[in-house]
């Protein structure tokens, strides 16, 4: 009787122990199945991550891109002004250069006008005179 009460005790405990090893080998498999889990969704997340870092980036660089091209239009801009402001000083002094020569024409003009005028009356003199003394010649 003793042998039969151990023997079945013996079973007892190997069921029980039994019972435990698929309990767990149960737990073990849920608990991988849980890691699986959060791994997919952690590799889903650093891929959403990841698509938003890219996006950013392009945008980034698109950004870099339209500020280039807003400054080399500004240089662009800053050049064309400096050589309109040269065009400008340029012109300026080809006017004052003008305005200068037609200064001495009209002061040219006014002293042959001077000397026309003193010819003439020379003439007219000479002519009188010639008049006045015809006996003369």
């Amino acid at each position: 009787k003793a042998l039969q009460a151990k023997e079945a005790s013996m079973s007892q405990q190997e069921q029980r122990l039994e019972a435990a090893e698929q309990d767990a080998e149960k737990r073990a498999s849920q608990s991988q199945a849980e890691a699986k889990q959060e791994a997919r969704h952690a590799a889903a997340k650093v891929a959403s991550e990841q698509k938003v870092l890219e996006e950013m980036e392009s945008q980034r660089s698109a950004a870099l891109s339209r500020v280039a091209a807003a400054e080399k239009r500004a240089d662009e801009a800053r050049a064309a002004e400096q050589q309109a402001m040269q065009k400008a000083a340029t012109s300026e002094h080809a006017a004052n250069t003008s305005n200068a020569e037609l200064a001495n024409l009209e002061k040219q003009m006014k002293r042959w006008k001077k000397e026309a005028q003193a010819a003439e009356t020379r003439a007219e003199e000479a002519s009188m005179q010639k008049a006045a003394a015809p006996g003369q010649a």
